[in-house]
């Protein structure tokens, strides 16, 4: 058996914990003389090149860590906003992060009130205002959780009807909700009320419980490896926490990261992440000084795409370029590859450092075009659907242009004000999301016309809020 289809089956069984328990079954299953240390670095390109959100390595206890048996049996705290309370419903969105995970769609949880009566399910239209503050720390496989609505300004998200629960528990908004798993497995959870007096009796408790979860954070953001979605460093921190945290989690969620005094929101590409201003500045200024003063003695390390646009400071993603890719086989039946490349890179400018670097690229590109024309040289994706992808990685250039003229605008680069991109990241976050989206083609949920248009209408809108934005960005040059 191959190492890999030996990871991936003894992962399968969720039943082994102990990290070199789970090397020794590896091991036995492969008839292989590879050290610990080697397989050990295969289980973690495995998790990392598989996208596996549900499973994580606590190297310190040398354990491997299932999502569904760490949380098996921790309920957690949502503080209901003025909107819900007023609408007697409970969004979903990401207030379950990362208790249950954002892959499990709405529809497959449950929540059952003290009389193990049902709570009812509901998907309907929010506006873009009352929606940022449910849906925007969704991590890229969040999909399931929201979806374009017909209008302009409006977005579909699940919701739970509480308006019965509420009457029956004379609920103040300063009580909180209180999610029990039943049978986590069955994805079934109890509905629980926790008023305002209890919460202020466990007070000296739950912060506790946060400043544990604090300082596991803290631990987590200067790995600057580990700069992950929301959803992913909150796994890791409760993972690393003493055991009393995860017997009810602190203060819920959103009021934790909202009114701590330390950590701040911030997006990386399609993803939101915690960070501390600090440490986020000092990011900042390396990736600044990075760009002026590149270290040449690095360059022509990376071998896969995303790596080598990171070496040359190249904003496009691997994602957009197998966009292009697919509209091109599309459009003709061929891949135009100078093409690609010209939008890619600035006119009459080499990008690459040194021979190794461009030899780099070309092979990587190569086997991404392979691969590409393989599975689409006669594949059709709908007309709505092509052309939602083709608007798409309009956009995402119009982005990228806009940030190469303020490159070339600006005369010292040091007294610009880099915090006015951040206007800039909900349209980055949006346009990378639907990217990945739309390049799994049927597997797209805007396989669906109807869905493609709606996203379509969508985009207009953003792209008429993005000029707006870029506007302002550049008369401040």
């Amino acid at each position: 058996m191959q190492l890999e289809k030996a990871i991936e089956k003894t992962l399968s069984t969720r039943n082994t914990s102990d990290l070199y328990d789970f090397i020794d079954r590896v091991k036995k299953l492969v008839k292989t003389k590879q050290t610990d240390d080697e397989v050990l670095l295969s289980l973690e390109e495995y998790l990392m090149a598989k996208g596996i959100t549900d499973i994580l390595i606590n190297y310190e206890e040398e354990r491997i860590i299932y999502r569904e048996q760490l949380f098996a049996h921790t309920s957690f705290r949502i503080q209901l906003t003025q909107y819900e309370l007023e609408q007697k419903k409970m969004v979903v969105g990401h207030r379950f992060l990362p208790f249950i995970h954002p892959r499990i769609h709405p529809q497959n949880i449950f929540l059952i009130d003290e009389e193990d009566n049902e709570i009812n399910l509901m998907s309907e239209s929010i506006s873009f205002e009352q929606s940022g503050q449910f849906f925007s720390l969704l991590p890229p496989y969040g999909f399931e959780h929201y979806a374009m609505d017909g209008e302009e300004d409006r977005l579909q998200l699940y919701s739970y009807d509480l308006s019965d629960w509420l009457k029956k528990q004379n609920f103040s908004p300063d009580d909180n909700i209180l999610i029990s798993p039943i049978d986590y497995q069955k994805n079934i959870f109890r509905l629980g009320y926790l008023d305002a007096r209890t919460i202020a009796t466990q007070k000296i408790a739950t912060t506790r419980k946060d400043e544990d979860l604090s300082e596991c954070l803290e631990d987590l953001l200067y790995m600057e490896d580990l700069m992950l979605p929301i959803d992913m460093q909150l796994f890791y921190a409760f993972a690393d926490c003493e055991a009393h945290v995860l017997e009810q989690a602190g203060t819920p969620i959103g009021p934790f990261i909202s009114n701590h005094p330390t950590f701040s929101v911030y997006n990386n590409g399609n993803y939101a992440f915690l960070n501390t201003e600090e440490n986020f500045q000092s990011t900042l200024d390396d990736a600044l000084d990075e760009a002026m003063f590149p270290d040449f003695d690095t360059m022509g390390e990376a071998t896969d795409l995303d790596g080598i646009f990171h070496e040359i400071g190249n904003s496009y993603s691997s994602e957009f370029v197998r966009a292009l890719m697919i509209l091109q086989l599309q459009e003709g039946d061929k891949v135009d590859v100078e093409k690609i490349q010209t939008t890619l890179f600035k006119k009459g400018i080499n990008p690459f450092y040194n021979e190794k670097q461009e030899l780099n690229f070309n092979t990587a590109f190569q086997e991404l075009l392979k691969e590409i024309v393989s599975v689409w040289k006669t594949k059709r994706l709908a007309l709505p659907h092509r052309k939602l992808l083709k608007k798409t990685t309009e956009f995402k250039t119009e982005i990228i242009e806009m940030l190469r003229s303020i490159d070339k605008k600006l005369e010292n680069p040091e007294d610009f004000d880099y915090n006015l991109l951040f206007q800039l990241q909900p349209f980055e976050v949006i346009t990378d999301q639907l990217l990945e989206n739309l390049n799994e083609g049927d597997e797209s949920e805007f396989a669906d016309p109807t869905n493609a248009k709606n996203m379509s209408k969508q985009l207009d809108m953003m792209r008429k809020e993005f000029n707006i934005a870029k506007k302002h960005i550049l008369d401040q040059l």
